[in-house]
């Protein structure tokens, strides 16, 4: 059988990974790669919307499950704007704008969900909902 870790020969997309202003994807995996490819460029209006629902939902939070559904997006298009709403001051400075309000509640599959509330005033500068 053919090792498919080549798909993009030597991995050269994935050589600067982490210097990229792609949206977030899993290093390593040519499906997240090009998902976020795919994505690029639209990710700072629903991030901007997720952010704002997060803001609306105050004081009782809101999951990522319950956005997809306001939202009309599925779980693969929303869940990352929550990874990047959470920010990562060690990584690419970008602030926290919600926090995990340490409460679940039970998805549409029954499972528990972290409850996300906003903790920040979403940044204008950049554009497009950008958190450049």
């Amino acid at each position: 059988m053919e090792n498919q870790d080549d798909l993009f020969g030597e991995q050269e997309p994935f050589k600067d990974w982490h210097k990229s202003d792609l949206p977030p994807f899993a290093k390593g995996r040519p499906t997240s790669y090009l998902a976020a490819l795919k994505i690029a460029g639209r990710t700072g209006s629903l991030r901007r919307a997720c952010f704002e629902l997060s803001m609306r939902a105050d004081p009782v939070g809101v999951t990522c499950d319950e956005a997809e559904v306001v939202l009309g997006r599925s779980h693969q298009s929303v869940s990352p704007r929550f990874w990047e709403l959470q920010g990562n001051p060690k990584k690419d400075k970008k602030p926290a704008l919600i926090e995990d309000s340490g409460l679940t509640r039970t998805t549409r599959d029954n499972r528990d969900a972290t409850v996300w509330v906003a903790i920040g005033e979403y940044p204008d500068a950049g554009g497009e909902g950008d958190l450049a």
